[in-house]
């Protein structure tokens, strides 16, 4: 209305929305509450994540990543909402000189932007309907599970071999 106040109507459809999400963020967040919880969901949606991205780098490989360079844009995006919110939260622990903060920024921003497209892409091809078997689709978790490990250890290690 105008600038002296009124009422505004929300659909009631917005309302739903928004309660289901706040519901979606409850049950995460219960999840969370615990150790094993927290980390079940992690392990999870990294699975996920590692999974799509091998579909992804499958329909790359073969040329059936059609309209990929329309998502691009998206994928340039994620990573600079990427790069800064890196190089705020290492900047923030204050244990390094610039050097080294810009050098770890820029190859996780790197490594992100790989696996965010590999992953969308991955993703569109599974929505459309990638017509793998179920047991591709096995192998295919079974691959997001191994690299989430490795992934993990790497991470975790990544000191000892810089």
């Amino acid at each position: 209305m105008g600038s002296k106040g009124g009422k505004i109507k929300i659909p009631t459809g917005s309302i739903e929305i928004s309660k289901g999400i706040r519901q979606i963020v409850r049950s995460i967040g219960l999840l969370g509450a615990s150790r094993f919880g927290k980390l079940g969901f992690q392990i999870g949606l990294f699975t996920v994540i590692f999974a799509l991205a091998a579909v992804g780098l499958v329909e790359l490989v073969e040329g059936r990543a059609v309209g990929s360079d329309q998502r691009l844009g998206f994928y340039v995006l994620f990573s600079s909402i990427l790069f800064i919110f890196t190089i705020y939260s290492i900047e923030k622990a204050k244990r390094r000189d610039g050097f080294d903060v810009m050098k770890v920024v820029i190859a996780i921003t790197i490594v992100g932007f790989i696996i965010a497209s590999l992953s969308g892409e991955g993703l569109i091809r599974v929505v459309q309907g990638a017509g793998y078997t179920s047991q591709t689709y096995v192998y295919l978790i079974t691959g997001g599970l191994v690299f989430s490990g490795v992934s993990y250890w790497a991470i975790r290690h990544w000191k000892e071999y810089t």
